[in-house]
């Protein structure tokens, strides 16, 4: 929980900085609800990871063009906890599940998390003879550790294991969070913020596609039709007559992140995210500091996600019967 879009998490456009549990299972590998573990406490040790074939991309999209037994469908509710629901195949909840639960060709993967401490270092300050002097101390920063946890064998997909680059600051905090998922396909966003004792902190983000089939990153698809139109609506949605001197024009706008949205009975919509560039004060849109961002509507859905732009009769039909249900994500298991 958006051309520059890369295959990494790399920061884009004037950012000076950086910038969801596992379940044991039997037989079936399905994830038990009680043992669904939420974000582990900060200096918890991870279980050690073990290793799980995953099969080529072409042999994951052949398997996943059968028909599907059990389906996945999750949603947000509030900002910090995520629910999966698993369906059969006619769409009727078998069991709820804490998390994000994404089911593929190798089997079932749920999103962890795991908190870790940064070391920060107080600012220095300089009295009227010129002398410097360190502040107060200041408190550890937060980085976050993303990864995907397979339910039957408990091997890992490392998505963001943060490093050293994280420390030297007097303030940090770091986090890894999935803005949508379609079949095997989770689309996350790592934001940082970062204060180094000047008159501000700043915020930065970046994007990926992740293919919990393959363990692999996807490159961002650009076959997304013109951005002419899209471009014209986002210079619209940006413009602000209050705002003149950072008025938006099609010339410093950025597209900064693929949105997948889903309408109410699950059809896929694709958004794009532009960015322009503001004051700091006026920062908005979710991207990072300096910026302000719209999402529009894409002309044309991109080749990867076009199997997946009707979702299945048995995700439908538990939309149907769940009007309140807010479609975050959905993945289909073979037998």
């Amino acid at each position: 929980m958006r051309t520059f879009l890369a295959p990494v998490f790399v920061p884009v456009f004037l950012l000076s900085t950086l910038f969801l549990p596992l379940a044991g299972c039997s037989g079936s590998a399905e994830p038990s609800p009680s043992q669904a573990s939420p974000r582990p406490a900060k200096g918890v040790a991870a279980e050690p990871a073990r290793s799980v074939d995953l099969d080529a991309d072409e042999r994951a999209r052949a398997k996943e063009t059968g028909e599907a037994t059990d389906f996945f469908v999750w949603t947000r509710e509030g900002e910090e906890r995520t629910v999966t629901y698993h369906l059969d195949a006619q769409g009727r909840p078998i069991e709820q599940l804490d998390g994000i639960v994404v089911a593929t060709s190798t089997g079932t993967w749920q999103w962890r998390l795991e908190d870790r401490a940064v070391p920060t270092v107080p600012c220095e300050y300089a009295d009227e003879e010129g002398h410097v002097f360190a502040g107060e101390p200041v408190q550890p920063g937060t980085a976050t550790r993303a990864a995907l946890r397979h339910v039957a064998s408990g091997a890992e997909q490392v998505i963001v294991e943060p490093g050293g680059d994280l420390m030297g600051n007097a303030d940090v905090k770091h986090d890894v969070g999935v803005i949508a998922s379609i079949g095997p396909y989770l689309f996350l966003e790592e934001s940082t913020y970062t204060y180094t004792c000047g008159a501000h902190g700043n915020t930065g983000v970046s994007t990926m596609i992740w293919n919990a089939a393959t363990g692999t990153t996807v490159a961002m698809p650009t076959d997304l039709g013109s951005l002419d139109a899209p471009r014209g609506a986002a210079v619209e949605g940006l413009t602000d007559e209050e705002d003149d001197d950072f008025a938006p024009s099609e010339n410093d706008l950025e597209l900064t992140e693929i949105v997948p949205r889903f309408a109410r009975d699950g059809t896929l919509e694709v958004g794009l995210q532009f960015t322009a560039p503001t004051c700091y004060a006026c920062t908005s849109g979710g991207w990072g500091s300096y910026t302000k961002s719209t999402v529009v509507d894409a002309v044309d859905t991109p080749a990867m996600l076009a199997p997946f732009a009707s979702s299945p009769p048995a995700v439908r039909a538990f939309l149907r019967t769940h009007p309140d249900f807010e479609l975050k994500g959905w993945s289909a298991r073979w037998p």
